[in-house]
């Protein structure tokens, strides 16, 4: 059996070893301030949240996926918005139904913080992910997703 809930502090340590699970498996470089974001994200609700997908199996409690929204504002889209940052769910649990409920469980949240949009990224050449996000109701916007750090 699985269950969903908000992520809390204690959860830090689970939470970056998935990730950095998850960051593996992408090819995306995990730095140390990676880390910090995440534990800045538990600590601060305002700037959003991260859902956990539990494994509740023979007496254990085991966090097998999550899915973290983060909050923001676009005045072209009317007010508060989300962004799904990211979305994994370890290997041996996929094919289950566990990405599309923490997906859809991450836009209930969204809505009831008064987020109008919900946004996601994902690399075009995935056509799994493209599949679930467009059967979720996300499509392409006309303009590329630009980003410039400071």
């Amino acid at each position: 059996m699985t269950v969903r809930r908000i992520a809390t502090t204690d959860d830090l340590g689970v939470l970056a070893r998935l990730q950095r699970d998850f960051y593996a498996e992408d090819a995306i470089p995990h730095r140390a301030e990676v880390e910090r974001a995440l534990a800045t994200l538990l600590a601060e609700p305002a700037v959003g949240r991260v859902i956990v997908e539990e494994d509740h199996a023979a007496d254990t409690r085991a966090i097998v996926g999550y899915v973290v929204m983060t909050f923001g504002f676009c005045l072209e889209l009317g007010g508060r918005d989300a962004f799904v940052d990211e979305l994994y769910v370890a290997p041996s649990h996929r094919r289950r139904g566990l990405g599309r409920a923490l997906l859809l469980e991450g836009i209930t949240l969204a809505t009831r913080e008064g987020a109008s949009t919900v946004h996601l990224e994902v690399a075009a050449a995935d056509e799994a992910k493209l599949r679930l996000y467009e059967s979720a109701g996300f499509r392409p916007r006309p303009y590329p997703l630009m980003t410039r750090r400071t």
